[in-house]
């Protein structure tokens, strides 16, 4: 029999400014449902290089990044994806939430940044 697939879709960013070298971290999104499936939409602006990753926490208190997972997509401009409007597919490791981090790896300029995140 099929499992049902559901696609939850939740606003993580909104206009979130990632300094030089610095980072921004989602809110907690609820994955005990997700079949193994996400994909991070990110809108950006400004002259940084941006790097995505996740944590995930068993515990809903402590996020670490699962052994072997390093970052979802590395090297994320403004003219990344069509005019800095990207959709990256990943499947993340089993925890009941995630959390994803930007990090704005150029050190040089600022990011502004919107996103989504859709789990299914």
């Amino acid at each position: 029999m099929d499992k049902q697939k559901f696609t939850t879709i939740k606003q993580i960013f909104t206009a979130q400014a990632v300094a030089a070298g610095g980072t921004a971290t989602s809110s907690a999104v609820d994955i005990t449902m997700c079949g193994g499936d996400c994909t991070l939409y990110l809108e950006i602006t400004g002259d940084g290089t941006l790097t995505a990753s996740y944590s995930i926490t068993l515990d809903e208190s402590d996020y670490v990044t699962p052994d072997g997972v390093s970052y979802i997509k590395a090297g994320l401009t403004k003219t990344s994806g069509t005019s800095g409007k990207i959709a990256i597919a990943f499947q993340p490791k089993i925890g009941s939430q995630l959390k994803i981090t930007l990090t704005e790896t150029g050190v040089a300029s600022t990011n502004t940044v919107t996103g989504y995140l859709a789990v299914r």
